[in-house]
Parts: structure tokens; sequence; C-alpha cells
């Protein structure tokens, strides 16, 4: 063969690998980007749902029964409390490991 078809089929070749890698670069581009909405997604559902729950707390106490006595009104509050403040770092945490698996996806 002599060089100059030696280098078309080089050339050939090296455009073949091009266009392969192009390809896996193109389908992890698209993975990264539906990794994000998912991310943007999750993060606002949380977000919401730590809205919702103050909406709620304050309806709750709002709403409270003013009959009962002192003691009886801080026992069912703190449990209430405690309650809701189980449910907003479960909701923080849900926030945080999404957010840390956008800026990984973004990391790339």
């Amino acid at each position: 063969m002599c060089t100059a078809q030696q280098a078309a089929v080089i050339l050939c070749e090296k455009l073949q690998n091009i266009g392969s890698e192009l390809l896996d670069a193109w389908a992890h581009i698209t993975e990264l980007e539906r990794n994000i909405r998912n991310n943007s997604q999750s993060i606002t559902l949380a977000t919401s749902d730590l809205q919702q729950t103050f909406k709620l707390d304050i309806v709750v106490l709002m709403n409270s029964d003013s009959h009962c006595l002192p003691a009886e009104c801080v026992t069912d509050m703190a449990k209430y409390l405690e309650l809701q403040k189980h449910k907003t770092v479960d909701t923080i945490s849900k926030l945080a490991q999404a957010e840390d698996q956008l800026a990984h996806c973004q990391s790339w």
C-alpha cells in the first residue's frame, strides 16, 4: 500500500474512533442532564414538603384546643414539635443528598 492510502486508512480509523467517543460523550451528557432534572425535582419536592410542614404547623397551632390544662398543653406541644423536628431533619437530609448528587453531576 502506498503512503497516501495508509494515511487515508489511518485517518478513517481515527475518524471512526472520534465518532464513537463523541456518541459516548453525547450519551453521558444526556444522562447527566436527566440526573440534574431529577435532582432539581427532588429539591423542589423537598422544599415544597418543608414549606407545607411549616404551614401545617401554623394551622395546628392556631386551631389547638385552648381548654386543655397548661401541663397537658405543654406536653402535647413538646410531642408535636419533636415530631415536626424529625420531619424537618428528614426533609433537609433529602435536600442535602439531592444537592450532593446535583453537584456531583455538574462536576462532570
